[in-house]
């Protein structure tokens, strides 16, 4: 739900200011067909005095055919390049009820999903 709001300054009447009038509109989610799903390896979170910055990185890590190859690769100092495929913006007042989501969300998904009863003989 979204509240909608409207407050006027200059309202006034015999008992004081006005009260904002509002209401709670219901949100239609829409996510359009054509939206791309990427998948990423890493995130990098930044903050300034507005906005928290969740930053999300895709990750290719070179071909390597042998162990011998991953030590050189290891000693040659070369960098795995890291791709920025989606960057969001959220206002740090509301970032704290993102961060409790996905945290919830978290410690649903560490725990291991169990069917409890028997279905077919549910009365």
């Amino acid at each position: 739900m979204v509240k909608i709001s409207k407050r006027s300054k200059t309202e006034v009447n015999a008992n004081g200011p006005a009260k904002p009038i509002g209401t709670e509109l219901p949100i239609e989610w829409i996510v359009p067909e054509n939206m791309q799903t990427q998948a990423v390896a890493n995130m990098l979170i930044q903050a300034d005095e507005h906005d928290v910055f969740l930053s999300f990185f895709d990750t290719v890590p070179p071909p390597v055919n042998s162990v011998q190859e991953i030590k050189e690769l290891a000693a040659s100092g070369k960098k795995i390049r890291a791709k920025c495929v989606a960057r969001i913006a959220i206002a740090r007042s509301r970032f704290p009820t993102f961060a409790n989501a996905i945290s919830k969300v978290g410690i649903e998904l560490a725990t291991p999903f169990q069917i409890t009863g028997n279905p077919e003989s549910a009365e």
